[in-house]
């Protein structure tokens, strides 16, 4: 399946950042609806994002030494943390290496921990960032951020011409010039192919507004409005932005493929409302909004995974997808990313691209690009918003970010994509902290099992109709083997198959265990030598044709595992 046009919000090139939103321009028409009530499904327990090590390291770093400022993550086994003068850094690091292990529970993976000098105290950039707040009043300039993890303020500057203005207004209130670097960097514009028609519905598909073709973020469940629906970026819908005119979404290449219809969304809001935001400007913590689905069409937490992973910014990656049934699963929301850590994007424009973090809690100007390539200014500000060096192109705007771990094809969900600078290189996205700042909580991963088996539950594969339950055994073959068993409830008549493929790097095996009729339960196994790169098909009798409905890797799995999948509704 291949995947083409899109629309994405880009960033300007200069040698800062500027942010700029944008989306390709598709034609919809008006489209009539039918909206059918979606089927009623038990409400996913409530649970907060988590936390991760170096979250937990910084909050207690934060908690107990005033010099702190913040930290970075380098290479895998490095971690940057920056202090001003003064501070106790013998006593620091072991803070740091307790709060890991705490958080981790895993020793051998403890990082290096290295310190950096901040330019000044955490307070004294705190004071200097407020009185710089409305540097972003200034025509060119792209965004302004307190970079906890070098201890300094950084500003990005559209143009050099800019720049001496940046310079003199900096002098003017007398603020320490060496606290302050600026970076010239491309503006950040909005950006708007998984292009065709998918069921279920997943993040990093094409969706389409009146006039706009973006990305799906996520499927996920509103608590506020307690329904499903989708995460997609608030500037792809109708009207001034944070106006709900209860936009109309669709998908695929028809103009009658309505499957959401805009339900939460936020209006700007200005510095008489929240001191955050900049004079003369209209902010808001995320270029998020929520669409209620218009049916069961979509699963909470899925992600559709193209064939090809980039990870040089500016490219346009392949959206070529081997199966529609591919996907990348959310294993939980996450919160508190540094600089330096690596996340993913799938937009139905660029694919799916890969880059480190630059910036973190960043207020960015936004731009607009028009059809001819002008750049426009706009009055808007995203507040505390996350810069990554990966590519982003009109059309990827809405694009669910996350981590992902090698291996288990679950990740943890980080935010929507909403621009890019105009060179294509960076993107810019809203936090989940944000989001919830705006438009309350959600339930991002689908309850169950994704891939980790590290214990019993419910297994789902890309088929709404399918409900599986796994149980997972420990120590009960031998350490070089693991076996996987298939059992068919007594209400499943049609066949039910799982192949167990060995990685490419051994060879070309596959066994396939399989239930039909009054054979209700079959087994195989695999030597762990197959295991890594090795896979499990889910494969189900539809109509007269044996169709695959999920895949997952093995490679991670422990020797002496026993895996029992019991088919209980198709």
């Amino acid at each position: 399946m291949t995947i083409r046009n899109p629309r994405t919000c880009v960033l300007p090139r200069s040698m800062a950042i500027a942010l700029t939103l944008a989306c390709m321009a598709s034609s919809v028409g008006g489209a009539e609806r039918k909206v059918e009530k979606p089927a009623e499904r038990p409400r996913p327990e409530k649970t907060e994002p988590a936390t991760s090590p170096l979250a937990v390291t910084d909050a207690e770093l934060r908690r107990s030494f005033k010099e702190y400022t913040g930290l970075r993550l380098g290479d895998e086994k490095s971690v940057y943390l920056t202090f001003a003068k003064g501070a106790d850094l013998e006593a620091a690091a072991n803070l740091a290496r307790e709060a890991w292990i705490k958080t981790s529970g895993k020793e051998q993976n403890l990082p290096n921990f290295a310190f950096v000098e901040a330019a000044a105290t955490l307070e004294e950039l705190k004071e200097a960032r407020v009185k710089l707040r409305d540097v972003l009043t200034i025509k060119g300039v792209v965004y302004l951020d307190l970079d906890e993890s070098c201890g300094c303020l950084s500003i990005g500057a559209g143009t050099k011409e800019v720049i001496s203005r940046i310079v003199d207004y900096i002098k003017e209130l007398n603020i320490d010039t060496s606290w302050v670097t600026i970076v010239q960097t491309p503006e950040y514009r909005l950006t708007a192919d998984l292009t065709e028609k998918f069921r279920p519905t997943m993040g990093g598909q094409q969706i389409r507004t009146i006039g706009n073709s973006c990305t799906l973020g996520l499927p996920v469940y509103s608590w506020l409005m307690h329904t499903d629906g989708i995460l997609t970026a608030s500037h792809c819908t109708q009207g001034p932005q944070g106006d709900n005119w209860a936009t109309p979404i669709l998908q695929g290449p028809g103009s009658q493929d309505f499957i959401a219809d805009e339900s939460l969304d936020l209006g700007l809001f200005d510095n008489t409302l929240h001191p955050d935001c900049p004079s003369r400007r209209f902010c808001r913590y995320s270029d998020a909004v929520f669409a209620n689905y218009a049916g069961d069409l979509g699963i909470r937490g899925r992600v559709s995974r193209p064939s090809t992973v980039c990870t040089v910014p500016g490219v346009m990656c392949d959206l070529m997808v081997d199966r529609p049934t591919d996907d990348i699963r959310i294993a939980q929301a996450t919160i508190g990313f540094f600089t330096g850590q690596v996340l993913d994007k799938v937009g139905m424009r660029s694919g799916w691209t890969r880059g480190a973090i630059t910036n973190t809690c960043v207020d960015v100007n936004v731009v607009e690009v028009d059809a001819s390539g002008t750049v426009n200014q706009t009055d808007n500000t995203m507040l505390c918003q996350t810069l990554v060096a990966t590519s982003s192109f009109p059309g990827d705007s809405g694009a669910p970010v996350f981590q992902f771990y090698d291996g288990y094809d679950a990740v943890n969900f980080a935010g929507i994509l909403w621009g890019a600078t105009v060179n294509f290189q960076s993107m810019v996205f809203s936090p989940i902290d944000g989001i919830q700042k705006d438009l309350g909580n959600f339930a991002y991963n689908q309850e169950g099992v994704t891939a980790g088996f590290w214990s019993d539950g419910q297994f789902y594969t890309s088929n709404l109709d399918d409900q599986l339950y796994v149980t997972v055994e420990r120590n009960v073959k031998p350490a070089d083997e693991i076996e996987v068993v298939l059992v068919a409830n007594q209400n499943i008549s049609a066949r039910k198959e799982i192949v167990l493929v060995e990685g490419a790097a051994i060879g070309t095996g596959r066994w396939t265990i399989a239930t039909s009729g009054n054979t209700r339960r079959d087994q195989n196994g695999l030597y762990t030598y197959q295991l890594p790169g090795g896979h499990l098909e889910f494969r189900k009798r539809i109509g007269s044709a044996d169709e695959e409905v999920s895949r997952l890797p093995i490679g991670h799995l422990a020797g002496g595992t026993r895996l029992t999948f019991t088919w209980q509704a198709d």
